[in-house]
């Protein structure tokens, strides 16, 4: 399986996995003004349409560390990711693994999940921002 994404690529964060980890560490006056103005467009069945859903797959999120999109951007394509901070505390990236659907089962998402954030921390740490 092999996805093709152009480089400069844009898509709405609500519907990626560096998007969500990105979202989730937002102040909530910036989320909100980000939904306010992109709206949250459908691509899929499975795409988070209304901040209810929104708001709680970033709520938990925040807890684990890490993001999961399941199928919400492109049919058969997940994606995990976390955010990366800089020695300002300031969101200025993210890390992500992607891939078929069939290869992230909750128990891999997890195992997934927790290298991605791992890896985040240490380009965090590296920045001299902190955990």
């Amino acid at each position: 399986v092999r996805a093709f994404f152009n480089a400069g690529t844009r898509a709405l964060m609500h519907a990626s996995g560096i998007g969500k980890a990105l979202l989730a560490q937002m102040p909530k006056r910036k989320l909100e003004a980000l939904i306010q103005s992109t709206g949250l467009p459908e691509y899929t069945m499975n795409t988070l349409i209304n901040k209810a859903s929104l708001y709680e797959d970033l709520e938990l999120t925040l807890k684990r560390g890490y993001s999961f999109d399941q199928e919400e951007r492109y049919e058969g394509m997940s994606c995990v990711g976390a955010a990366i901070c800089s020695a300002k505390g300031e969101l200025v990236g993210g890390i992500s693994v992607s891939g078929p659907s069939v290869r992230f089962s909750p128990s891999q998402v997890a195992v997934i999940g927790l290298q991605v954030k791992a890896a985040a921390d240490q380009v965090t740490l590296t920045l001299g921002g902190k955990l």
